[in-house]
């Protein structure tokens, strides 16, 4: 007998044979977790992002293309990540980091252009975060800007004058 996927009559014997299969009952009865709780996504979902709506230019759909067909674990897939918990709004109670890589993205464009790091505008609450992180330890200061980017303990001594003379 072939099996025609629904009968009214007799069952042929593969269907019931997974009619009594308890693990693949048990299998069906898990129950789906909400996506509060995934913590993996699989690249394939991301054809579905409202994101590549989009991107409608070519270059960035190239860019797009190479960065969800790339097969390995690489560090793109750190930023493809962070763009979307950026997007969705994650950062929005994150002031300082959200600073931080507004300067970032400011030092990245004024390199591309050959220019140098004067003039960025930094936000208040970045710029506060560095103000209390030199009164802390200058050396950590350093060792941040030496990594990153932000204000020379000058500029933050000059910026802590200004406040005092201004309070």
């Amino acid at each position: 007998m072939n099996c025609a996927g629904y009968t009214d009559k007799s069952v042929c014997n593969e269907c019931l044979s997974l009619k009594v299969d308890k693990n693949l009952q048990n299998r069906i009865a898990i129950v789906k977790p909400p996506k509060s709780k995934l913590k993996h996504i699989p690249k394939h979902y991301f054809e579905n992002d409202p994101l590549k709506k989009y991107l409608k230019y070519v270059d960035l759909n190239i860019v797009w293309s190479l960065i969800k067909d790339n097969n390995s674990d690489t560090a793109s897939d750190v930023w493809v990540t962070l763009a979307n918990k950026g997007i969705n709004g994650a950062f929005k109670e994150k002031p300082v980091f959200t600073g931080l890589c507004e300067i970032m993205t400011q030092v990245a464009s004024k390199k591309e252009k050959n220019k140098g790091k004067q003039n960025l505008k930094y936000s208040e609450e970045f710029k506060n975060f560095l103000i209390v992180l030199g009164t802390f330890s200058p050396r950590a200061l350093n060792l941040f800007r030496q990594n990153l980017e932000g204000l020379t303990i000058q500029n933050i001594r000059y910026k802590i004058t200004i406040l005092v003379h201004f309070i």
